[in-house]
């Protein structure tokens, strides 16, 4: 099975750290285009599918999505980017100060054999470090620096407000459900795109480290 980045937000790690979290939303890309099929201007979703054996894509009418744009299959893993930054420490670790280029491997483990240089990640700045300095976006985050790998339990494609009550829970949210929703979902994409109620890829899945 493959293995891909993906981002979350502070508060949405420590969902997934508290257990609270087990599903995420993505948006579905390409979203299905709509034709207009009668006098009225009634939209149709269509789908284009590709059959194995054929030399062209097939037109399907209906609410058919193609599986060729969901990232993620069933038993992938999915290693989480956050906001973080790596610090060379002092040998006796009571000062610090941020690297300026991104290792491209775990320089903890590249350790002199007296100690005298030491790392540490710092990890989720809004709830464990209050201290200035700069931050680097999750994007940016390397493999080896993830603390967190996901196992992909399930995938569906629905509406983003077909969202169960259900569901809402396990997006990691407390408050009224579907309300919680959709200020989580205004809150990282905007209004318009709630409004839109585009199609999205919900990710069911399970903490592994």
């Amino acid at each position: 099975m493959a293995e891909h980045p993906i981002l979350f937000s502070g508060p949405m790690v420590r969902a997934i750290l508290e257990g609270r979290k087990t599903q995420t939303r993505r948006l579905l890309k390409p979203q299905p285009r709509l034709f207009q099929i009668d006098e009225k201007g009634t939209p149709c979703q269509v789908g284009v599918i590709q059959v194995e054996g054929r030399a062209y894509n097939q037109l399907v009418l209906g609410n058919v999505i193609p599986s060729e744009p969901r990232l993620h299959s069933i038993g992938d893993t999915l290693w989480v980017q956050e906001r973080w930054n790596i610090f060379m420490c002092s040998r006796d670790a009571e000062v610090s100060w941020p690297l300026k280029a991104i290792p491209e491997t775990d320089p903890r483990n590249d350790e002199d054999e007296d100690g005298s240089q030491r790392h540490n990640i710092a990890l989720d700045y809004s709830a464990t470090f209050k201290e200035g300095g700069p931050w680097r976006p999750s994007i940016h985050m390397p493999r080896w620096a993830s603390r967190i790998s996901l196992l992909v339990t399930g995938v569906k494609v629905e509406r983003l407000q077909d969202i169960s009550e259900s569901d809402v829970i396990a997006e990691g949210l407390t408050m009224t459900a579907k309300a919680a929703f959709e200020a989580l979902w205004t809150s990282i994409n905007g209004q318009a795109s709630w409004d839109a109620n585009p199609w999205v890829v919900a990710y069911s899945f399970e903490r592994i480290d």
